[in-house]
């Protein structure tokens, strides 16, 4: 990896062309939506984060599939074909990972609306017959490290919010959507309880979800246990905890949680795309186990950092070093 604040920083600077929007490679600055387009005026997007490995895509056809399903359910138009997408994604990587090491690897991010919002039509929509364009945007960036770098040791605090998760009657958990203000507000709420601390939501009856950046798994009495999928979003990062869990011979359970379960738990973690597994040492102000990061958590890791080949926990503190 390269060392020193200045190749670091030079790094970051980002080429022309690294956005696509619409049909065009555009400059980042350039990359911008019509005042009236359904994403801005009624938070109607669909959304897919994906992560490299050595610059290659993380379980792409995972992440395919969910974006596919979420732009079904949310009934919002796909402008290109999957095969398309794939291509302007590893295109996205290629353009923006140029100017870095394979070493400093990228977060994708691919977002879909409906296109433009003819009741907030500005007057440029010139008549009633205009065919409907959706939007698709999609772009890569360096992997921003500089918040959880120290989280793989330390860990996460987590605290309950009085917002709570959207039931799944109103909007189904399938659904990837930036429509997150729900979310916006229970940062917040944690934040102003306890500085740096992230939200974890509960259903109205009080069983634990997932929190604003990852699935929530606890371990209790020796198994590995993970609140109901059909209330959350079941994230791609989840299914490889599974996977590796499976491998490594734990049990693994579906488990309607509640807020006493975890703070009797041995260890409490989350799985997400960009950081992959953080584990979580309080909840609420309690300290969870012996306030560090668990047997189960660190074996896993192990596990998840021997399939791709890379060091995640040291890649972050790496690039949180360079300043990103």
């Amino acid at each position: 990896m390269p060392n020193g604040d200045s190749e670091g920083l030079a790094a970051a600077e980002s080429p022309p062309g690294t956005v696509y929007l619409n049909g065009s490679w555009v400059e980042p600055t350039d990359a911008v939506l019509p005042i009236d387009d359904f994403a801005i005026t009624s938070g109607v997007t669909i959304t897919e984060i994906i992560r490299t490995f050595r610059h290659k895509p993380f379980r792409l056809d995972a992440h395919l599939d969910r974006f596919e399903q979420s732009a079904k359910l949310a009934h919002v138009p796909l402008r290109v074909e999957r095969d398309q997408l794939a291509e302007l994604i590893a295109e996205a990587i290629s353009r923006r990972g140029a100017s870095l090491t394979v070493e400093h690897d990228l977060t994708v991010s691919v977002f879909a609306s409906p296109g433009r919002n003819r009741h907030y039509d500005p007057g440029t929509i010139t008549t009633g017959s205009a065919k409907q364009e959706p939007t698709l945007c999609v772009y890569a960036f360096p992997i921003r490290a500089s918040r959880d770098a120290v989280l793989f040791e330390l860990g996460q605090h987590l605290i309950v919010p009085s917002i709570e998760a959207v039931p799944p009657g109103t909007l189904s958990p399938k659904i990837k959507t930036r429509n997150r203000l729900h979310w916006y507000l229970a940062e917040h709420e944690a934040a102003r309880s306890e500085p740096g601390a992230r939200s974890l939501l509960v259903r109205g009856d009080g069983v634990v979800t997932e929190t604003a950046a990852g699935c929530l798994f606890a371990v209790i009495d020796g198994a590995l246990c993970e609140p109901p999928r059909d209330s959350r979003l079941d994230g791609i990062s989840a299914g490889v905890v599974r996977e590796l869990a499976v491998e490594l011979g734990l049990t693994c359970r579906e488990v309607p949680l509640q807020i006493n379960d975890l703070l009797s738990a041995d260890e409490i973690f989350t799985a997400s795309t960009v950081y992959c597994l953080l584990p979580v040492t309080r909840l609420n102000g309690s300290k969870i186990g012996d306030e560090t990061a668990g047997p189960i958590y660190h074996t896993l890791l192990g596990a998840w950092n021997k399939e791709v080949g890379v060091d995640i926990a040291n890649q972050f503190r790496v690039i949180a070093e360079l300043g990103s």
